[in-house]
């Protein structure tokens, strides 16, 4: 919890100057010695894109100072810098953009320089030396590497906050500073060991999470009003020098005591202890605030205080004092109390301090009040300490099984009276009590868990642990008892298989209590006596056939090292806090609870070292500080949200990247001897004493930098970095890096340690590397750069070997490129690790190399296509090693692949290719074939026996027959015009026909079908039965079905969340002697369908998917239209067609609509006789009065008001 707030540094409003360089480097010779030299990082973290703003203020009206930011200097005009009362600046800024180099020289007046604000600027080094008169300094969020400030001795406010510092060169305050009234150094990685506030005007010191800081004297600082020593290792606090202090936090510190009697002027103390994982061994034990008169504010919480005087504090308005101990409060002497948390204490109603009208805020709830473990039937239990005077406690007693939900126990199991609670029945789970009170009933009271037992039962020993042993062999391990100790012994027994309890006596709470026997069968069992909690087990070297921990729910620590256990179940040790199962055969660790509420909540250390561990769970991540999984067979972690992790072991496993976002926290981490090939969110870890990322497949390219020279750092060796084992040239570019002004050096050696020349061997250009010796000898690349000097001798960054070739002859492929598309790849799949060249003007000049591998298939988005120009593909092995060949976002206007005899999967997406233009590789191995957006027409699969997977979409078949490749296991041939398709195709599982032509389809000869997709065709019907017990997925979007036609879910027993049959086509129909006949969609089975007629034009709201439109009504008197069983009979006669809108439970997802109709002359109303048809006619309204005489009928109610009309003897509605 951060209280103290920065008092004066705020967002910035200045006027900017915009300094970014790129002029020639000038002279600044004659400029003199710089007044201030800034080193930053800001080009090596964001590149020529850095940008960052430095304000610089001065004592007069302006200055004119000299900027070198690496391109040359530029003048700059500085002005005052002033506050303004929101806490803003106002001044003159620098928008800086820095060279490669790294370094801003200011040149100018140093004397009249008096503010400097830098946040954020990834600064590592500032000289400040010759700025004698500063006075206000701010460079938070830096990288400062050191900082002494003793020659500034006019500053008055320093932030330093979020800086690292080194061991070598810490962070320096200094002395003199007479002026000095605001320091803040939060989150400092290295101070000054020396560190001594001796500052005579010193206000404000704020030492937030500078972790190194093991003490403070004050003695130099007598006008201090406001400290923080939050999150730091400070252990004793006199605050005798400082009689004016008014705010103090030393929370999470090492601070258990203080004397207050001397600051009797202070208002705010904070001193809670909450954190997961600084200083939590740390606890207040008690407060002495007698002597605080002033006192307003109060957090104490998370700490062992047992009671609390606060009589003496009346002008107390803020009580934060939860989690804790106390019983029992007296708050009658705090009048002003208006916030109030006392939380999970141990109050009871009796206890609880009462409410008040002037209270803003009251929390109360308490732990659970703590009781027996078990109690015997008919015996009365006290709860009067639960009754509170003149108001009414209520009681529910509550069972809850293992890993269950609790339920409500009937209320004649037991009886309540006068704050005794009597049970007649006993239970087979534990129960516990709630108590609510009506003058406190915002929070429910509850009594701890407990068992109700028979008399026989009640007093006996229960099994808490059993395990299997091999039998007559000496069985040794320690246990551990809650609240035992050498004077207060406490009894555990232990059957070694014959059936009889042997005593021991234990005597501490941890396992230090040796038991030893000898097994008389496979079975032995230990034994808790009532009321007895077993905390802690040790199996260490005892070897188990089996262990069974579930009755063993507070067990507190466990270690069963060496016990050769396959599997272990602790779902039911909830208040576990640390587990060492190492050196065992577990395949499966899973932490997570048999329910929510059995969670680990209190597990902080794990350790499962040299197991088979492949896969590991853990609900609570965040509450685990120490994870130890070492030489396991993991392929993945997943880090995310271990934000209190100090110690993380995951070295010897078999995982490829690691995110390294939520560590911020750790101490240390070892990933070595992993398959890491990245790390993601490498972040600053300001603690971290140890990295070990060795043995994995990182590069420089990849390796974090860490700047911290407190962190021992091991990163070599790697592993080889894998090139071709046969190549004309090398691309080692991605490690041809520049890092913290180191280069990357290039060593080619031959296997027997000759080294070869540069220039003469081979030429070497930005990391690629072209041989020009051609001898059949292998060499490797050595690669250093200084910013990783342990990559030397046997631990050098090497690749593999590669054997220097010429250029390579062996034809694979050919193709001329008609179009490069936006995001072109080529990829490859070879029998042995190798790479593909490809010239892609077939010049015999220029081979780019493609890797590939043997495992997987490898994509390269390198293309370097050129339009026009055809591109051959060479491998220096036979063309039968290429397996899998793929290119996509190229077009083509040929394509000849005949040389590839072993292929297994041909991928030419994209292309355009004409297939009379195209020369397949050999056919009778590709197993996916895969050919998109070309021009095939038609295509005989019967030449393709091996065949199982098929895209063909976006092409131009019209037939096809899929039964001629009977391996097919899936078929895609969307976006084609396909109107015919034969189906035989046995192993068939998936089937994309989206978007053809298709209205018939035979599927009985698929009977593995899983998934069908046919949306977008003309289909109005359809049979799937020979595949109803398969078909699991189905899409028939924009087909012509009806309720009537389309197929039930309910007919699909395996048919899954994937079924969509949306936006079908307009039921046809028409008007009839004034009826409409939708009767074929009256039902779905027994669920009617609901009409609605609309009149006019519709639309659907694509938010909410609701009609909009005028909707016609069929109730009251006189009714728009009648229905009866899906017939409509329209009543009235309209001027604008209607529509009718029709919908059914069975298929929610699924609007119908009719055409539109024109029903303006079809009224079937037979209670207004109907008139000559003649084309002149009068026009009246419902009251019989004349509207319009001698009209012509087409126009007659042109322009009328919205109503009902008599036009000609017909009833005419005008909308």
């Amino acid at each position: 919890m951060r209280i103290l707030r920065n008092v004066v540094m705020a967002l910035s409003m200045v006027v900017s100057s915009v300094l970014t360089g790129g002029a020639a480097a000038q002279d600044t010779s004659d400029l003199g010695e710089p007044a201030i030299t800034i080193k930053t990082n800001a080009y090596a973290n964001l590149g020529e894109a850095n940008v960052f703003t430095i304000l610089i203020g001065v004592t007069e009206q302006s200055e004119y100072y000299d900027i070198d930011m690496g391109f040359g200097p530029e003048e700059f005009e500085a002005t005052y810098a002033t506050i303004d009362s929101e806490g803003l600046w106002h001044g003159s800024s620098i928008e800086a953009r820095v060279s490669e180099k790294g370094e801003i020289k200011i040149y100018g007046d140093a004397s009249k320089i008096d503010v400097i604000k830098a946040i954020g600027c990834y600064i590592t080094d500032i000289d400040l030396s010759k700025c004698e008169n500063l006075d206000i300094l701010v460079l938070e969020h830096n990288e400062l590497k050191g900082l002494d400030l003793t020659p500034n001795t006019k500053l008055s406010a320093i932030y330093l906050s979020d800086n690292p510092g080194s061991e070598e060169t810490p962070i320096i305050i200094g002395t003199p500073k007479p002026n000095l009234q605001i320091l803040e150094l939060d989150i400092i990685g290295w101070l000054d060991p020396n560190f001594r506030p001796d500052y005579p005007n010193l206000k404000m010191l704020d030492l937030y999470y500078t972790r190194r800081l093991k003490s403070i004297d004050l003695s130099g600082c007598p006008l201090l009003v406001n400290l923080v020593l939050e999150l730091t290792d400070v252990e004793t606090l006199d605050l005798t020098p400082v009689p004016y202090l008014w705010h103090l936090n030393i929370s999470e510190s090492r601070i258990r005591e203080v004397d207050f009697t001397k600051v009797p002027k202070l208002s705010e103390l904070f001193c809670s202890h909450t954190s997961g994982t600084v200083n939590t061994d740390v606890k207040i034990e008690s407060l002495d605030l007698t002597g605080l008169p002033e006192l307003t504010y109060l957090s104490a919480a998370s700490n062992n205080l047992k009671s609390l005087d606060i009589s003496k504090n009346p002008k107390l308005r803020t009580l934060y004092i939860r989690r804790n101990d106390l019983t029992a409060l007296d708050i009658s002497a705090n009048p002003n109390l208006a916030s109030i948390d006392i939380n999970l204490n141990r109050f009871t109603y009796s206890t609880l301090p009462a409410d008040r009208t002037t209270f803003s805020e009251y929390f109360y709830g308490q732990k659970p009040y703590q009781v027996d473990r078990s109690y015997g039937v008919e015996t009365a239990i006290d709860f009067t300490c639960m009754l509170r005077p003149e108001s009414n406690t209520y009681v529910r007693v509550m069972s809850e099984p293992v890993g269950g939900t609790a339920e409500e126990v009937d209320l004649d199991a037991y009886t309540w009276e006068n704050g005794m609670l009597t049970f007649n029945k006993t239970f087979a789970d534990s129960v516990y009590v709630e108590f609510v009170n009506s003058e406190l009933s915002d929070y429910t009271l509850t009594s701890s868990r407990f068992m109700v037992k028979t008399a026989d039962e009640f007093g006996k020993p229960s099994k808490i642990v059993s395990m299997m042993v091999p039998r007559n062999t000496e069985v040794n391990f320690k246990a551990g008892i809650s609240g035992a100790s050498v004077d207060n012994p406490s009894k555990i027994m232990v059957d070694f298989g014959n059936g009889e309890l042997k005593e021991f006596d234990v005597t501490s709470d941890e396992a230090t209590t040796t038991i030893s026997g000898t097994s008389t069968a496979y079975n032995m069992y230990i034994y808790m006596p009532e009321n007895a909690v077993l905390s802690a087990l040790s199996l260490d070297g005892q070897r188990l056939l089996s262990l069974d921990l579930k009755a063993a729910t507070e067990l507190r620590h466990l270690s069963a090292r060496g016990c050769q256990l396959s599997t272990v179940n602790l779902a039911y040790n909830r208040c576990l806090a640390s587990i060492d199962l190492s050196d065992n055969s577990l395949s499966t660790l899973d932490l997570a609870g048999i329910s929510g509420s059995y969670e680990k909540t209190f597990l902080k250390k794990i350790v499962a070292a040299n197991n088979r561990i492949s896969n590991f769970h853990i609900v609570n991540t965040s509450g685990c500080r120490y994870l130890d999984l070492s030489n396991n067979k993991l392929e993945e972690y997943n880090l995310k949200n271990y934000d209190n992790m100090l110690h993380l072991d995951l070295s010897g496993n078999k995982i490829q990247t690691v995110n390294m976002a939520y560590l911020s926290n750790a101490e240390y981490i070892n990933l070595s001897n992993n398959h890491i090939s990245e790390i993601e969110n490498m972040i600053e870890i300001p603690g971290l004493a140890e990295l070990n990322l060795s043995g994995n497949m990182l590069t420089l390219a990849t390796l974090p930098v860490i700047e911290n020279a407190a962190t021992k750092y091991v990163y070599a060796p790697q592993s080889k970095i894998v090139i071709a084992s046969k190549a004309p040239s090398v691309a080692l570019d991605e490690q041809n890096l520049v890092i913290n002004g180191n280069t990357t050096e290039y060593k080619w050696v031959k296997t027997d340690g000759t080294v070869l020349v540069d220039g003469s061997d081979y030429t070497l250009k930005d990391g690629f590397t072209r041989f020009l010796t051609i001898d059949g000898d292998a060499v490797h690349c050595e690669i250093t750069n200084g910013a990783f000097p342990a990559f030397t001798g046997e631990n050098v960054l090497a690749t593999t070997d590669v054997i220097p070739m010429g250029a390579p002859t062996t034809m694979i492929a050919s193709f001329t490129v008609s179009e490069v598309g936006d995001a072109p790849v080529v990829g490859f799949r070879t029998k042995e690790l190798s790479n593909v060249y490809i010239d892609w003007t077939s010049e015999g000049v220029d081979f780019q190399a493609y890797p590939t591998r043997s495992d997987v298939f490898v994509a390269n988005t390198d293309v370097h296509a050129v339009v026009g120009k055809k591109a051959v593909a060479y491998t220096y092995d036979s063309p039968s090693d290429i397996t899998v060949f793929s290119i996509s976002g190229i077009g083509m206007s040929d394509f000849d692949g005949s040389p590839m005899t072993d292929l297994t999967m041909l991928g030419l997406y994209n292309t355009g290719l004409n297939p009379e233009n195209m020369i397949f590789p050999e056919k009778k191995g590709i197993r996916e074939l895969s050919i998109t957006e070309a021009e095939i027409s038609d295509i005989n699969l019967a030449e393709f026996p091996s065949l199982e997977y098929l895209v063909l979409s976006n092409n131009a078949i019209e037939n096809i027959d899929l039964s001629k490749a009977p391996a097919l296991k899936t078929a895609s041939l969307a976006n084609n015009s396909i109107s015919s398709v034969k189906l035989g195709n046995p192993q068939m599982w998936g089937l994309d026909l989206t978007r053809n032509g298709l209205s018939t389809i035979d599927v009985s000869g698929t009977p593995a079908l899983k998934q069908l997709l046919l949306s977008g065709n003309m289909f109005a019907e359809i049979d799937l039965s020979p595949v109803a017990s398969t078909l699991s997925a189905l899409t028939l979007v924009g087909n012509q079905f009806t309720f009537a036609t389309l197929p039930r879910k309910v007919d699909f027993p395996a048919m899954m969340d994937a079924y969509y049959y949306g936006n079908q086509a307009p039921v046809e129909t028409q008007v009839i002697n004034g009826k409409v006949d939708l009767a074929a969609q009256a039902r779905v089975g027994d669920t009617e369908t609901v009409y609605t007629w609309y009149y006019g034009e519709i639309s659907v709201d694509a938010d909410t998917g609701e009609i909009i439109g005028e909707m016609l009504s069929p109730e009251g008197d006189e009714p728009e239209y009648s229905i009866d069983n899906g017939v409509t009979t329209f009543h009235v006669n309209y001027t604008e067609p209607v529509i009718c809108v029709m919908t059914n439970a069975e298929f929610p997802n699924l609007i119908l609509y009719t055409n539109y109709l024109d029903i303006s002359q079809t009224s079937g109303i037979d209670t207004i006789v109907a008139g000559t048809q003649d084309s002149i006619v009068n026009v009246y309204n419902l009251q019989g009065m004349l509207v319009r005489e001698n009209v012509d009928r087409d126009t007659a109610v042109d322009g009328l008001a919205p109503g009902v009309y008599v036009v000609g003897g017909r009833k005419v509605v005008v909308r």
